[in-house]
């Protein structure tokens, strides 16, 4: 009977091969997962501006794609803005400056989307209430 020997260059070079394999293997996506893939340019009409106190629901068959969050004047709030999604804080965007308010729309990571029949509203990040001046910009894309 033969016995089996192992050349241990080709064994290293195997096992870094597998564990390469094995590691990209990992960085793929779940079948399952979906991920929205947003190919539209925006038309003027499909823009929109979410204020304070005016929560927004997303139309059916339509996805809202946030693009900035903040205040437009100096209001008496505490500080910070916060873009809810069904009651949930989704995005804040943290006061600034020497009064400690947000007096400008910053600019949002991309890939925030918001589904059809959701409830989206823009708060202050201290007592929750819908200011007038708190903004969230964006517009609609076809789902």
């Amino acid at each position: 009977m033969r016995s089996l020997t192992l050349h241990p260059a080709s064994l290293v070079a195997g096992v870094v091969v597998a564990a390469l394999g094995f590691i990209s293997m990992g960085q793929t996506p779940p079948l399952n997962a979906r991920t929205v893939n947003v190919e539209y340019l925006p038309n003027p009409k499909d823009m929109l501006t979410i204020r304070g106190g005016s929560p927004f629901t997303v139309p059916q068959g339509q996805i809202f794609v946030l693009t900035g969050l903040g205040c437009s004047t100096q209001p008496n709030y505490c500080g910070g803005v916060i873009f809810a999604v069904d009651g949930v804080p989704e995005v804040i965007a943290p006061a600034s400056g020497p009064t400690n308010v947000t007096t400008t729309l910053i600019p949002v990571p991309a890939g925030l989307t918001v589904h059809g029949g959701s409830v989206v509203a823009v708060v202050d990040n201290c007592t929750m209430a819908a200011q007038p001046c708190l903004r969230a910009v964006g517009y609609l894309a076809p789902q």
